[in-house]
C-alpha cells in the first residue's frame, strides 16, 4: 500500500454503512450485533483477533467498606460472567478472571467465579453488612461495552442490597480520576506493555510504596490503595527467576493470591472483531494493543 488512511469515526453505527457501502475497506470497532448483522454479506470478510486486553472492575482500597476482604470477595460474586459472555459481549470477549491473559505463557485459566447472589449475601454479612444498606459509585467509561457491564453489575448489587450509581466519563476524565485514587469501583480495561507475565504482575500486584506522595500511578495496586508486603515480594521473586519452570509456577501462585485476595475482579479478555471488504488481505492485529500492522496489507 503506498497510503494507509485511518479515520476516527466514533459511531460503531456509522463504521458499518461505511465499510458495507464501500467507502471504507475496514472497520475495527463494530459491536457484537452490528457483526452479526453482517453475515450473508459477501463483500464483507469479518476476522478474529485474540487480544491480551482485559475487563476488570477495581475497588478502592481505602473505601472504609470497599476496602473489606469479604467486601471484595463479595463483589466477584455479583458479575453475570456467562450472561454477559453470551450476551451483548458474544464473539467479542471471553470468561478470564486472571491478571495475565490467556493464550499467553505464564497465565492462569481458571474461572472460579459466577454468579451467585447467594454467597455474596453471605459474604456480606460476614463483613458486617448484611443485607448490604450502603451506596457506592461505578465508575466507567462511556464507550460501549462498559455502560451495559456496569449496569449488569448495578443490576446483581440491587439485588443484594447494594445502590450503586454509575458515571460515565470519557477517558480524559476517567483516568486522572482512577490515577488520584478518587474512585469506589471502576470498570476499566488493560492491555499489557509487552509479552512477559511481569508486564501486568507488576502493575496488579506490585505495590511497593502505598504512600499518596509516591504517585505510583502506572500501577494498578498502587491506584486501588492495595499494599500487600508478600504479595510484593512474590512478584519481585518471580520476575528474577531464570529457571522458566520454577518462574512459571512463581506467576501461577502470583495470579491465584490476586485473584482471591486483591481488589480486583478480572471479567473478560477480548476477541477483536475487523470487518473489511473482501479485497483487502493481510491485515495483522497482535496480542497487544500496539501490535497492528497496516503495512502488510494488499488490496
Amino acid at each position: 500500500m503506498q497510503r494507509v488512511l485511518i479515520r476516527h469515526v466514533p459511531e460503531s453505527s456509522a463504521q458499518r454503512l461505511m465499510v458495507e457501502q464501500g467507502d471504507a475497506d475496514m472497520a475495527r470497532d463494530l459491536t457484537p450485533d452490528q457483526i452479526r448483522g453482517l453475515a450473508g454479506n459477501s463483500d464483507i470478510v469479518v476476522g478474529n483477533y485474540p487480544k491480551a486486553a482485559l475487563i476488570y472492575m477495581a475497588t478502592n482500597n481505602a473505601h472504609p467498606i470497599l476496602g473489606k476482604a469479604k467486601v471484595r470477595q463479595a463483589i466477584r460474586y455479583v458479575v453475570d460472567y456467562k450472561g454477559m459472555a453470551n450476551s451483548f459481549l458474544a464473539g467479542q470477549y471471553k470468561i478470564h478472571q486472571a491478571f495475565w491473559p490467556s493464550g499467553l505463557w505464564g497465565s492462569l485459566e481458571e474461572t472460579p467465579f459466577k454468579l451467585d447472589l447467594a454467597k455474596a449475601k453471605a459474604l456480606l454479612a460476614e463483613a458486617g453488612h448484611a443485607g448490604g444498606g450502603f451506596k457506592i459509585v461505578i465508575d466507567t467509561l462511556k464507550r460501549s461495552p462498559y455502560p451495559e457491564i456496569a449496569q449488569s453489575v448495578q443490576q446483581s448489587l440491587s439485588k443484594i442490597g447494594v445502590e450503586s450509581q454509575i458515571i460515565l466519563s470519557e477517558g480524559k476524565t476517567l483516568w486522572p480520576k482512577y490515577r488520584a485514587r478518587k474512585h469506589q469501583l471502576i470498570v476499566a480495561q488493560w492491555s499489557p506493555d509487552y509479552v512477559d507475565p511481569h508486564s501486568n504482575a507488576d502493575a496488579f500486584a506490585h505495590n511497593p510504596d502505598n504512600r499518596m506522595a509516591a504517585k505510583l500511578t502506572g500501577k494498578l495496586a498502587w491506584r486501588t490503595s492495595w499494599f500487600d508486603p508478600a504479595i510484593n515480594a512474590l512478584t519481585e521473586s518471580a520476575a528474577k527467576e531464570l529457571d522458566l519452570v520454577k518462574r512459571e509456577k512463581l506467576y501461577m501462585e502470583l495470579q491465584r493470591k490476586v485473584q482471591m485476595d486483591g481488589p480486583f475482579t478480572v471479567m473478560f479478555q477480548k476477541s477483536e472483531q475487523v470487518a473489511s471488504r473482501k479485497n483487502v488481505k493481510n491485515f495483522v492485529s497482535g496480542a497487544n494493543f500496539d501490535l497492528v500492522f497496516y503495512r502488510t496489507i494488499t488490496k
